[in-house]
Formats: C-alpha cells, structure tokens, sequence
C-alpha cells in the first residue's frame, strides 16, 4: 500500500478578526441567535455561537494565524536537538514578542 504525500492546506492569510455583538447583551444575542463573525479579507472564516464562552472562543479562533506563525517561528528558530539555529529569521526575543501579541489577540 502506497502513502499518499497530503498536501498542505492552505487557510485564508491573516490577519483574522472577530466582530462582536455590536448593540446587542450576549442574553439578546443568544435568544435572536446573533453569531460572532470570524473574518478575514472580506471572508467569513466562521460564525461562532453565542454563548457564555463565544466571545473567547471567537477571540482565540482569530488569533489561530497569528499563534500558528509563532509555532513556525520557535521551530525554525530551535532545531530537532534543542539547538538554537543559525538560519532562524527571528531571535527568541523577538518570538516572544510575536507570542507575547498573539495571546493577547486571543483573549477577548
């Protein structure tokens, strides 16, 4: 049985953004069924319903890109032995400012 090479999906690029209930309490909105709106460039990447948890939900779903180029970055930067390599484009000290950002993006 031969395997199969699975090609890399490809999401729309970030940055990602959610749009809260604008006028309506999160009671309203549960009850009229109001989404929080993921998107990006023009597209909706998701609608997240409301609920107690939907807005840190929606929050940490439009950080994904953001937390996504952090995970990239601290593995280019850190080889298999736990190295740090030389063709990193990045130091660890600008990592953690990038992961710094990003898990502030992903908290409401």
């Amino acid at each position: 049985m031969g395997t199969a090479k699975k090609s890399a999906a490809q999401h729309t690029p970030g940055p990602w953004h959610y749009d809260g209930i604008a006028d309506a309490t999160l009671e309203q909105a549960r009850r009229l069924k109001i989404p929080f709106m993921i998107l990006a460039r023009g597209c909706t990447i998701a609608e997240v319903i409301p609920q107690d948890c939907a807005e840190a939900n929606a929050a940490l779903i439009a950080a994904a890109p953001a937390l996504a180029a952090v995970a990239q970055a601290l593995v280019d930067a850190v080889s298999a032995t736990g190295e740090l390599s030389r063709l990193s484009e990045f130091s660890l000290l600008e990592i953690r400012e990038f992961a710094v950002a990003a898990i502030a993006k992903a908290r409401p």
